[in-house]
């Protein structure tokens, strides 16, 4: 089809057709949607006005993406069942090619049509279900991340596709690794599949700086009163909220369009949140406010557990959570379902990190506080998964059911309350009760230094030991002759005996000794200062046969360490008593010098072992407490 110019069939104001392959057109004077066909046009109906937003897109906005140049020449707002509204631009690129751009929660995607052959047909929407895993050929392993409904509302500018005003239309989200994203459209059949990926405002190369903006739009929300008690409440992410509270009547209110309609009273109790709705914070170097609070429950073996969600704003990166659960906080943000990969029954994987099953359970929404992105309730269920990784925690949340629902999965990042003390500006943290699920063991560093230190001891105890010469100071044996009474014994001396400084001795005492014993006592006498280091050990040793096996025990050598003497000349003095005196007996000395002990290392090594030991046993008693609140484990 080529441009064209006309009159409208419902208010004959001029219309205009600039893209060749735009089908619908919306009538900037009566809001008719106009279809051309090849005989003549068409009037399709009215739609609504579009709904204004801090939406950094607009029609007539040019930009590029890997290389390529387009133009938004439309848009169609859809709303979901939740009431949810998201906006679908529509990008022309050379050649008649067209791509969709989703927008919603401040997320941008980027699909084109993409053609399947009858072999690879989509399933029909009754087959599939939330979770399910769908393999587009070519493309990629994609997870049905939500199935839902949507009705276009407002619609503006050249549209390229054929649309009736008003009408819904089944759709299924899927999600898959890398940003990969693809829409199966069952809106008509054979339903059609758009493929692409997540994209940033960088990625498409935008003519104008959208981004500052829209931050510049979002400074100061919108302020509408309460329709039960006329009290003025602050919305601080107008486009996106759905439910507010209200703060003086505690009246939940539905956000549709700007206008508050009351649903219910909430029975607020004694909850109070910690972090005051309206508070502004700074995070990893991103302000943000405090503009919900939700208190959620679980039951498990009959015992209630309640914990804290505060949702929090930036118009930078909209939607982040900060969650609080027995005085432990994690930092929140949502991840793509494709990102993730459910591995067995208990395993979890993203990024390449593995993620262990810690808590499966029904979760309800006990009270609810401020403004909300969805159309949040008390008594609200959903179907959540918790796996760890320390200091990380994946999430996953099913609502809905599997054939009509939505899957979400989070990552949580373990954070101290003195972190979230110092960015909410909060004087008294309560101190955190037990083990957090994904709360770190601190002290991990002197394990994992551990086996460097002793590495290094090690290497350093071979390379003395090795290096280092020993002397043979002395060494003798003596034939002992027998002796005429039990109280005497045999003495010997020996000089000089030439020690140096700084250097150990080594004394090492033989004997041939069997079923029986002798004692050696000695000492080193310095010449000169008169000195004496004694030294002494028994040598005995005893065999036999006992019950037709044999035994044995004692020893026939001992090995005396004495730490360094002063250089100079000793004299040796030896006395030897034994069992058998009326027997001669033989006993060898050796003295040697700069003998290396190998014990030292090994008590060195030993002491270097005992923090790290108490460090291990710290660490069991932590996971172990931290899995004790786990049905699965550690």
């Amino acid at each position: 089809m080529t441009p064209v110019v006309a009159s409208c069939p419902s208010c004959s104001a001029p219309i205009h057709f600039a893209i060749g392959s735009a089908i619908v057109v919306i009538c900037q004077n009566c809001r008719s949607a106009v279809a051309r066909t090849d005989r003549a046009l068409e009037d399709l109906g009215k739609v609504a006005a579009v709904v204004e937003s801090d939406s950094p897109l607009q029609v007539g906005l040019k930009g590029a993406h890997r290389g390529k140049p387009f133009e938004i020449v439309g848009r169609i707002q859809y709303r979901h069942e939740s009431g949810a509204l998201w906006n679908e631009w529509y990008a022309s690129f050379p050649e008649d090619k067209w791509g969709w751009l989703a927008e919603a929660q401040g997320k941008f995607y980027l699909t084109f049509e993409g053609k399947l052959s009858k072999d690879a047909a989509l399933p029909g929407l009754g087959q599939l279900t939330v979770g399910q895993q769908f393999t587009v050929p070519s493309v990629a392993k994609f997870t049905v991340a939500e199935i839902g409904r949507a009705a276009a509302e407002g619609a503006e500018g050249e549209i390229p596709f054929r649309f009736t005003p008003g009408e819904s239309h089944d759709y299924a989200d899927l999600a898959a690794g890398g940003g990969k994203f693809a829409t199966f459209d069952y809106g008509q059949d054979p339903p059609s599949v758009f493929v692409g990926r997540e994209v940033t405002l960088g990625d498409l190369d935008l003519e104008s700086e959208p981004l500052t903006q829209r931050e510049a739009k979002s400074i100061g929300g919108v302020t509408l009163n309460c329709p039960q008690c006329s009290g003025s409440l602050d919305l601080r992410a107008p486009d996106e909220t759905l439910r507010v509270t209200c703060p003086y009547c505690n009246s939940l209110l539905d956000v549709t369009q700007g206008k508050l309609k009351y649903l219910t009273t909430l029975d607020g109790g004694e909850v109070k949140p910690l972090i005051p709705i309206g508070t502004i914070g700074s995070l990893e170097g991103i302000s943000y406010t405090v503009i919900g609070f939700v208190q959620r429950q679980v039951t498990l073996d009959g015992t209630v557990y309640f914990w804290q969600e505060y949702l929090l704003y930036s118009a930078a990166v909209q939607f982040r959570w900060l969650v609080q659960s027995d005085n432990h906080w994690s930092f929140v943000r949502s991840i793509s379902p494709g990102e993730v990969e459910v591995v067995g029954n208990r395993r979890a994987t993203y990024e390449g990190r593995t993620f262990k099953l810690f808590q499966l359970a029904q979760t309800y929404v006990s009270y609810v506080m401020g403004e909300f992105y969805w159309r949040v309730s008390v008594g609200e269920v959903t179907l959540a998964g918790d796996y760890v990784r320390p200091p990380q925690m994946l999430s996953r949340e099913k609502s809905g059911t599997d054939v009509k629902g939505e899957i979400n999965w989070s990552l949580g990042t373990y954070m101290t309350k003195e972190v979230v003390a110092e960015a909410f500006k909060i004087k008294k943290m309560p101190r955190p009760m037990g083990v957090a699920p994904n709360q770190p063991f601190l002290h991990n560093g002197v394990l994992l230094a551990w086996p460097l230190m002793c590495g290094v001891a090690l290497l350093a105890g071979i390379m003395l030991i090795g290096g280092a010469k020993s002397r043979v100071v002395f060494d003798k044996n003596y034939n002992l002759a027998p002796v005429e009474a039990a109280d005497k014994t045999n003495v010997e001396f020996e000089s000089p005996l030439e020690l140096h400084s700084r250097q150990n001795v080594c004394i090492t005492l033989r004997s041939p000794v069997n079923n029986t014993w002798v004692y050696v006592e000695g000492d080193l006498i310095n010449d000169e200062t008169g000195l004496v280091q004694g030294f002494s050990a028994p040598l005995e040793y005893y065999q036999g046969t006992e019950g037709g096996e044999a035994w044995s025990e004692g020893r026939q050598q001992a090995t005396i360490y004495l730490s360094a003497l002063p250089e100079g000349k000793y004299t040796l003095r030896l006395e030897v008593q034994r069992q058998n005196f009326s027997a001669p007996a033989s006993v060898a000395i050796k003295i040697e010098q700069n003998r290396p002990r190998v014990g030292y290392l090994v008590l060195l090594l030993l002491a270097l072992s005992v923090v790290p030991a108490l460090v291990l046993f710290w660490r069991w008693q932590f996971e172990k407490t931290r899995w004790e609140n786990s049905d699965y484990g550690g």
